[in-house]
């Protein structure tokens, strides 16, 4: 598979028309498959087009990293500890962040 950078470059420099050119006007039944299969079901000898379709179906959109940042956050800066000063809470959150990083490994 190539590079998404790669990928994208090459699908901007590539000239296709995907109005009426096979296989893209293929019909999509929301009932019947799904936009992953679709795309994975596209034969073309331009393979970028799919292959950037496909790198963006995978991404799964989540809030699970800011959710995780403000429940750290609000544990080192609770109803007990309204007076410290910024850089303290930032020192404390990198520490902590540290220590996570650490215990990954």
């Amino acid at each position: 598979m190539i590079h998404y950078r790669e990928s994208v470059s090459i699908l901007f420099k590539t000239p296709v028309d995907l109005t009426l050119s096979s296989p893209y006007h293929e019909k999509f039944d929301s009932s019947l498959e799904t936009p992953m299969s679709w795309w994975l079901s596209i034969k073309d000898k331009y393979k970028y087009l799919s292959e950037l379709a496909l790198m963006m179906f995978s991404i799964t959109p989540h809030s699970a990293g800011c959710e995780r940042v403000f429940s750290t956050l609000g544990w080192l800066y609770g109803k007990r500890r309204q007076r410290l000063e910024l850089s303290k809470v930032e020192s404390m959150a990198l520490v902590n962040n540290i220590q996570k990083i650490r215990c990954m490994k």
